[in-house]
C-alpha cells in the first residue's frame, strides 16, 4: 500500500530523483520517508506540502502516514489514561 506522499508522487508522475531537487533533499532519504521507514522534519515536510500543493497532501499524511494507510497507527493516543500513583495501587 502507498503512502500519501508515494500516491501524490505518482500522480504527478515524477521520479524521486526530480522531487528530490525540487526540495533539495536527499532522494535516498525521500524514499525512505516515501516508504514509511523515517519521518521527515518540519521543514521538509513543509516543503513537500508546498511542492504537492495541487494534490492537496497535508503534512501530518506526510508526516504520519499510518494514519492514512488503513493501517493501525503506532503513535501512542494523545488521551492515554494515567496510571496510578504507586501508593495508591498498592492501597488498593
Amino acid at each position: 500500500m502507498l503512502t500519501p506522499l508515494a500516491k501524490a508522487r505518482s500522480q504527478r508522475g515524477i521520479s524521486l530523483t526530480v522531487l528530490s531537487k525540487a526540495v533539495e533533499y536527499d532522494r535516498g532519504g525521500l524514499s525512505r520517508i516515501e516508504r514509511g521507514v523515517t519521518k521527515p522534519r518540519t521543514a521538509l515536510a513543509n516543503r513537500l506540502v508546498e511542492f504537492f500543493e495541487v494534490e492537496g497532501i497535508t503534512r501530518d499524511q506526510i508526516m504520519f502516514p499510518e494514519d492514512y494507510m488503513g493501517q493501525p497507527s503506532k503513535r501512542p493516543p494523545t488521551s492515554a489514561p494515567r496510571k496510578k500513583p504507586r501508593q495508591l495501587q498498592e492501597a488498593s
